[in-house]
């Protein structure tokens, strides 16, 4: 028991002390008073929601199972204590998954015998994954999944889905009344566990091994679809009347076929990509070549749903040797083709040429095109960039001035010499070089560092390179991701500032030096991959001077409020993965294979089968590896999920003591698939938790005794993965200092990156390498803040800014909605990625532009920042409502709110827009005017969009939309919308 307040609350909440306590002046002493604890209820906060500490499935074990079963309250829940408080408080106040379960408990005693229902719940305990896995037999179909407020429950920062919270929050009056039940007889379990738990393979083993799809539970896992799979339930009615596998395939074939109209709505920008697909259908069965073609356009309009959109999307028609045809398909429409009865084959249609580094080609910039973006822009010909980092490696092919002229006759800068870095290490590429330090960074720098622009951290040629680099053919890293290798403005000019030392950090009173240098020395973008915890006011004066300025968001994701450099003046770019994989096959000794990604060459693994030997939980550290290990692959076989064991310390172990490799269960690789795995003397490879569950069950059931596995060599493939998703590293908003800001803004690659090398990789022969980071991210975009200024050398930074936003991606190259990385994978959200993944090509021609001028921005400042408040400061304090940025955040919605929004035509110069709404669900919304007119006389138009809630007031969580402006055209200019319902403004939003 606690005798002193202890508090917790956000971030945003921390703000307001810090500035109170810094502000003050004198002998005056900042003070802060709590209050007595209130309780509520009913009404004042959102509720049910899945708690942090509560684990999630999907079960390692059991992945065909949907587990948890149901959810139930845990939290603060009161009942009678073992001992008395001092006090004699009989009761105490205690949560855990442990309270939820007798909360089941006496739900089922409540429940009349005749549901004919035996209470045995799921609830799963604190441990590293699902426990427990007996199935549930209760009927599950009762549970609600809407809280208090008529929306989803929530799993902060996501919806909740079933491996949340399985079927819902218990309902136990809907329980005692069920209607119809999946009933499963005990001799049907045997016939599963006889299969899955390997105890037998008798006759009355009739489930496929690894597969529940006919067991009868209240609920359906398909964890491994590759084409279709037929799922068999049986329903029973109170009176024992059973519904034929018939209906009930009906009734969920028309639950789904409710729900198709509503996805037709969606915005057209936003819809699922399409590419290419080539349709076959063997033997011509019309001899007219007419009739031939019509039955191509039925088939495709009895899927796309109009002989119109039938036109629009077929590009070819083969119809005179055989039948077919080529038309442009998302991957579920070409998907539903394939499983057509007169169709023999559907397949994507292929380029062949030679292949490349991917991160420029992912995001639509191939610099072979003769039309391309990239050639319209003249590759950012003598564009500057100014990059403030760790320094640069001059002698990379990166940054050596074959074939380009003098520096452009703006240019100011100097090359400020020093150890390892003389006046000739500039030339017409790289045109600038200075270095910044002071006692701060001075006392605690590497001793390998030198006081030069010389990069021994590698950091700042990495990024220089990807931003601005050459075009250099024939780049690996080891053989591995082999292609040419280029940065986003290719013909851009570079200018390094040396603020960040290794050791040492990044001065911020360096990197305002280097600011205030870089306007002088006439750069045209600054780009900076670091970031701390709070804003750096230098940068609007940049800003101002109309110099764009690009930041990477943090690598402190997937935890909410960590986004940094969340001014709104900045661009502030999160981190996603692309279609690139290096896939490596475990095979275990039963000839049982799994795929994984690491980065295991030829020299590490000998392709050769070992034993292997099982370390379980906390045991898995380099101080019980001993020499038992020689000769084999230690296998770590996790059962808990925090603290994370030291990967890097039993590898090294593993490797002294003779180990031929390491395998590893971990939930995803973003922060893996860098340059350590390819230094290690042996293979290390991560698994998910199910591989990991499956290679333990063999290990336990190998009957000789010996378990062993093979580790092969990793491959480079391209298009296999599903990409982008957000980067489990990549911060994630709102942002604390600015809650009426959504950042991060966009989301670029920056998950294993190959860029160039410092020069101690160079002299080894590793010119080029990987890097993973929102820094590796931050250059991506710079590089398009490049072309597109070469383009548009009259856009403002808040217009370009404004392009790329309105223009980006919501959809990853399979059609779907793009994901975020975590513990737990979700659907990404603004706060993940902003308005979206950036599309270079489309933000050249966006349609309209959120312009902002600089005077908008000082009104702000003046306001937030505590600067001053003169007659110029025409904003509340406070609320960025009507500052014209790409996007609306509304953090305190207590009824209703207007923005207003102001939109300059740069297309066509006679146009007509019209607003496409995607309100945040429980928010009405409305944009007036809803039609914008322009013409060549009338360029800027200016409307308002209204919030208003339609549920009752309750302090709830931030729901997401969007507003989409279309001119019938191309043009689909679209902004991300967050907003929050509060009762009071200053809710700590800790749940």
């Amino acid at each position: 028991m606690l005798y002193l307040p202890f508090v917790t609350c956000n971030p945003h909440l921390t703000n307001p002390f810090f500035q109170h306590n810094n502000s003050e002046s004198g002998s005056y002493i900042p003070k802060a008073k709590i209050s007595l604890t209130q309780s509520t209820i009913e009404g004042e906060i959102s509720a049910p929601k899945v708690t942090a500490f509560s684990l999630w499935g999907c079960s390692s074990i059991y992945p065909g199972v949907v587990k948890t079963d149901i959810d139930a309250p845990r939290v603060s829940v009161i009942a009678t204590s073992q001992t008395s408080y001092d006090n004699g408080t009989p009761y105490h106040i205690s949560p855990g998954t442990s309270m939820s379960f007798p909360h089941w408990d006496h739900c089922c005693a409540q429940i009349p015998a005749s549901s004919m229902v035996t209470c045995r719940p799921q609830i799963h305990y604190d441990d590293n994954r699902i426990d427990n896995n007996l199935f549930p037999y209760i009927s599950l179909h009762t549970a609600t999944t809407y809280d208090n407020n008529g929306m989803p429950v929530r799993n902060i920062p996501k919806v909740a889905d079933p491996f949340d919270y399985g079927a819902g929050f218990i309902n136990p009056n809907m329980a005692a009344d069920l209607g119809l039940i999946y009933d499963i007889a005990a001799s049907n379990y045997l016939k599963f566990f006889n299969c899955i738990g390997g105890l037998a393979t008798g006759d009355n083993c009739t489930t496929a091994k690894r597969s529940l799809a006919d067991l009868n539970l209240p609920s359906i896992a398909i964890p491994n679809l590759k084409m279709f799979q037929t799922a068999t339930c049986i329903l029973t009615n109170r009176d024992m009347s059973r519904l034929s596998r018939q209906s009930l395939f009906l009734s969920f074939l028309l639950q789904f076929l409710l729900q198709l109209p509503w996805s037709s709505h969606a915005l057209k920008q936003s819809e699922p990509p399409t590419k290419l697909y080539i349709v076959y259908l063997g033997e011509r069965r019309h001899d007219d070549a007419d009739l031939v073609t019509d039955s191509h356009h039925d088939i495709l309009a009895s899927v796309l749903g109009s002989k119109e959109a039938a036109l629009e999307s077929i590009v070819y028609s083969y119809r005179y040797s055989f039948s077919g045809f080529a038309a442009r398909l998302t991957k579920t429409q070409a998907s539903i083709i394939r499983g057509l009865p007169d169709v023999v084959s559907v397949r994507e249609n292929h380029i062949h040429q030679l292949h490349t580094s991917r991160s420029w080609d992912f995001l639509g910039m191939d610099y072979r095109q003769p039309n391309g973006l990239l050639a319209k822009a003249n590759y950012g010909e003598d564009i500057i960039i100014g990059v403030l980092d760790t320094g640069i490696t001059p002698e990379s092919p990166s940054f050596a001035d074959d074939g380009y002229g003098p520096p452009p006759s703006k240019w100011k800068g100097i090359c400020q010499v020093g150890p390892s870095f003389e006046a000739k290490s500039c030339n017409r590429k790289l045109i600038g070089a200075r270095w910044y330090i002071d006692d701060d960074t001075l006392s605690s720098m590497s001793k390998n560092e030198i006081l030069s622009p010389r990069d021994m951290e590698g950091h700042g040629t990495h990024t220089a390179s990807t931003a601005g680099g050459n075009i250099v053919h024939n780049a690996s890293i080891l053989g591995l991701a082999t292609g040419t290798v280029r940065g986003g403005a290719p013909r851009a000019r570079v200018a390094m500032y040396k603020t960040c030392w290794s050791g040492g950090g990044c001065s911020t009173a360096g990197q305002l030096k280097a600011m205030d240098d870089a306007v002088h020395d006439g750069v045209d973008i600054l780009s900076l991959s670091l970031g701390g915890p709070l804003e750096d006011l230098g940068t609007l004066h940049v800003v101002a001077k109309g110099i764009p300025v690009v930041y990477s968001a943090g690598n402190d994701g997937p935890i909410a409020q960590t986004v940094e450099n969340s001014s709104p003046w900045l661009l502030t770019v999160a981190a996603a993965t692309m279609d690139r994989s290096f896939p490596v096959v475990i095979t275990l000794g039963d000839n049982d294979k799994f795929v994984a990604q690491s980065f295991v060459l030829s020299r590490q693994t000998k392709s050769q089968f070992s034993e292997i030997q099982v370390f379980e939980g906390d045991d898995c550290n380099g101080d019980n590896i001993n020499s038992t290990v020689k000769g084999k692959t230690v296998f770590c076989f996790g059962t808990k999920l925090d603290p994370e064991p030291d990967i890097n310390s039993i590898i090294k172990v593993t490797g002294e003591k003779g180990g031929t490799g390491v395998i590893m269960p971990k939930y995803n690789t973003d922060t893996l698939l860098q340059d350590s795995p390819l230094t290690l003397p042996i293979p290390f490879v991560v698994v998910d938790y199910e591989i990991a569950y499956r290679i333990y069950q063999y290990y336990t059931n190998e009957n000789d005794g010996t378990a062993k596995v093979k580790i092969s060599s990793t491959q480079t493939t391209i298009g296999k993965v599903t990409a982008p998703k957000v980067a489990a590293f990549s911060s994630r908003g709102p942002s604390s200092i600015y809650p009426g800001v959504i950042k991060p803004d966009i989301a670029a690659v920056g998950v294993t990156i190959l860029a160039a090398a410092p020069k101690d990789f160079i002299d080894l022969g590793i010119p080029y390498h990987f890097e993973s980071g929102t820094s590796m991210a931050c250059p991506h975009v710079s590089g398009i803040v490049a072309v597109l200024k070469s383009l548009h050398p009259e856009w403002s930074p808040a217009a370009l800014k404004s392009a790329i936003m309105t223009t980006a991606l919501t959809y990853d190259n399979d059609g779907m909605p793009i994901k975020a990385n975590g513990r737990v994978e979700k659907i990404a959200d603004p706060f993940d990625y902003g308005a979206g993944f950036i599309n270079p090509n489309m933000a050249a021609d966006p349609g309209l532009i959120y312009d902002i001028s600089a005077s908008d921005y000082l009104k702000f400042f003046n306001c937030m920042g505590g600067l001053g408040s003169g007659d110029n400061c025409t904003t509340v304090k406070g609320s960025l409502a009507d500052l014209n940025l790409p996007s609306i955040a509304i953090p305190n919605l207590k009824t209703f709110q207007v923005a207003t929004r102001t939109v300059t035509n740069v297309g066509q110069a006679n146009a007509v827009y019209k607003a496409f709404l995607q309100p945040p669900v429980g928010i009405e919304m409305a944009v007036e005017p809803p039609v914008l007119v322009f013409s060549k006389d009338r360029k800027v138009q200016s409307f308002k969009v209204t919030f208003k809630v339609t549920r009752r007031p309750i302090q709830g969580d931030y729901r997401f939309g969007s507003l989409a402006w279309h001119d019938g055209g191309n043009h689909w200019v679209r902004i991300p919308i967050a907003v929050r319902i509060v009762i009071e403004e200053i809710y700590s939003k800790i749940s």
